[in-house]
């Protein structure tokens, strides 16, 4: 697990490696989270929100959140941030005065079009700079599809814990029979 992670049921970041973690950061230096991970530790509080955010929100929502809670300079930055962490300088669209909207939907689009393991791991240093996010902004059609989803894999499950167990009581029967016949 990362050193820092997003909880998103209290919208703010735990941290894991105390001050070390926070004189590394101070000093603007990559860190490397589980050594089972490579993948560097970026401190940008938008990116780290909108990683997050773009799992278990509307896209809608997202940008609502995003305009009324950081600045112009704060979406460049990031958008700058991320084509550049990627390695996709090249393709970052151009937007000279075009606002704060489209630069906000680019780093949305680059981050779903990404292979999420290819992401780092953008991380808050100030968590005064992460939007609160209340249940208003949850897409529930989503939380509703997942529910369903899940309800399905659990009835999956038992079916197969059923077979298991039916196969289990059949070998204890073919044991016990040869035991009696042996």
């Amino acid at each position: 697990m990362s050193a820092v992670r997003y909880s998103l049921g209290y919208g703010r970041v735990s941290t894991a490696h105390g001050l070390n973690f926070y004189s590394r950061l101070a000093r603007q230096q990559p860190l490397h989270g589980d050594t089972k991970s490579s993948k560097p530790l970026i401190v940008n509080e938008l990116l780290a929100f909108l990683v997050h955010a773009i799992g278990y929100m509307d896209e809608v929502s997202i940008l609502q959140i995003c305009r009324s809670n950081y600045k112009e300079e704060e979406v460049s930055s990031a958008n700058l941030l991320l084509f550049q962490s990627l390695g996709k300088l090249d393709q970052m669209p151009s937007r000279r005065r075009e606002g704060t909207e489209k630069s906000l939907q680019d780093i949305i689009d680059m981050l779903k079009k990404t292979d999420p393991d290819d992401v780092p791991d953008f991380v808050a240093r100030e968590l005064s700079k992460l939007p609160p996010v209340t249940f208003d902004h949850v897409d529930v059609t989503r939380l509703l599809k997942d529910i369903t989803s899940l309800k399905g894999e659990v009835t999956k499950m038992q079916a197969r814990m059923e077979e298991s167990d039916n196969i289990i009581a059949d070998l204890r029967a073919e044991i016990t029979s040869l035991r009696n016949t042996g």
